[in-house]
């Protein structure tokens, strides 16, 4: 029963009880109508009371596999002394990489001093980062004559991990490799620690095999060096994530294939740059995949990365110019022209999601079909 209708039905009962009076005058009608008519403001004082007394929490798995039925698990604790009949909290729904939303709003009744929880189902259809948030809680009263709410901002994070597939890469001979690399990158660090990139102050996060420890004595203060990245031998991996009509299946397929493919090159021994765009961030995002663990640090980020209106491939660019690289893998769902500019067209391979065909360095999928259509890639 909404709110409105509450206040329709008291003053009818109102106007009932008035009505009955002035037939039957006498005091049990007139106790009947004294009760009608303070019954709202009786029942606000303990709706404000129990607002401040209520606490909403949420939890979430660290982890969700698509197209298996995970639980969202919502508590609701009243340590007032007067029960809450009806509490509704609103759960705001939002996948970061592909860009769904949903609200649900769930109604809970809690005695006093006592905690309800309740399992929400859901059901994932794409991979992507889920934010989970319990934004707010509205508190009613037994007879729906009041509502009162508040901000509740309790929020919780979930990956729905991608489907990933097992790519044959045709490699060049002799096969590429990550080491006896002569040559190193002037503005970005990587991974190679035989060479150092730069010294500098210790940040949290920072490995301790990268401290240095006889500089750190001399000046007192932790300092690390950053290991150089090895400019030969390696392949260039971007998503381009600058194309707005991009839905969320393509999203999911394009994800996945990245993810693939960086694992297939390491495994083959070759470092792979992967780099992406996002539409929180004013810089593309670079993270160097040397190893197959690499996948469990940058799962977060990737999934994290919402569609944006900037071209990667310009972007890149502007940071980074052309550094040298053994092929260039550029991941899309629209126009890959901008790809051009990164290097020479047979040292790069456009996989287009959403294409007709595939020839000449592009492999065409469509989300139904990605691990067929991407099965073996040639890079030579």
């Amino acid at each position: 029963m909404s709110m409105v209708m509450s206040w329709v039905i008291w003053c009818l009962a109102l106007a009932g009880s008035a009505a009955l009076y002035l037939f039957a005058p006498n005091g049990w009608v007139l106790a009947l109508g004294a009760m009608v008519l303070l019954l709202p403001f009786l029942s606000f004082p303990g709706v404000w009371l129990v607002r401040h007394h209520l606490y909403a929490s949420l939890e979430l798995p660290e982890t969700m596999e698509k197209k298996r039925e995970a639980g969202l698990n919502v508590k609701l604790r009243n340590d007032c002394r007067f029960s809450a009949p009806c509490v509704q909290l609103v759960l705001r729904l939002e996948n970061r990489l592909t860009g769904e939303r949903s609200v649900r709003k769930l109604t809970f009744s809690v005695a006093a001093n006592s905690t309800v929880s309740e399992t929400i189902p859901f059901l994932p259809e794409y991979c992507g980062a889920l934010s989970a948030e319990l934004e707010k809680l509205c508190v009613r009263d037994v007879f729906r004559f009041w509502s009162t709410a508040r901000i509740c901002g309790e929020r919780q994070e979930s990956l729905i991990v991608p489907n990933t597939f097992e790519p044959q890469l045709l490699l060049p001979m002799p096969s590429l490799s990550v080491s006896e690399s002569e040559q190193y990158s002037q503005s970005a660090p990587g991974y190679d620690y035989a060479e150092v990139f730069q010294v500098r102050d210790y940040a949290d996060g920072d490995s301790p095999k990268q401290v240095h420890w006889k500089l750190s004595t001399k000046l007192d203060r932790l300092v690390v060096r950053d290991p150089s990245l090895p400019l030969d031998r390696r392949v260039l991996l971007l998503w381009e994530r600058g194309c707005q009509t991009e839905t969320p299946a393509q999203s999911d397929a394009m994800c996945a294939a990245v993810v693939s493919l960086c694992s297939a090159l390491v495994k083959s021994g070759i470092a792979c740059r992967t780099v992406w765009n996002e539409a929180d961030a004013a810089d593309c995002t670079v993270f160097e995949f040397r190893e197959e663990t690499d996948v469990y640090d940058m799962l977060p980020k990737l999934l994290s990365a919402g569609k944006t209106d900037s071209c990667l491939a310009e972007r890149y660019l502007s940071l980074y110019g052309t550094e040298k690289q053994d092929h260039v893998i550029y991941v899309t769902a629209g126009d890959a022209d901008a790809a051009a500019a990164l290097c020479p067209e047979e040292k790069r391979t456009v996989l287009c999601c959403g294409g007709s065909a595939s020839a000449g360095g592009v492999y065409a999928f469509c989300p139904e079909n990605a691990a067929e259509a991407l099965c073996e890639i040639d890079l030579t």
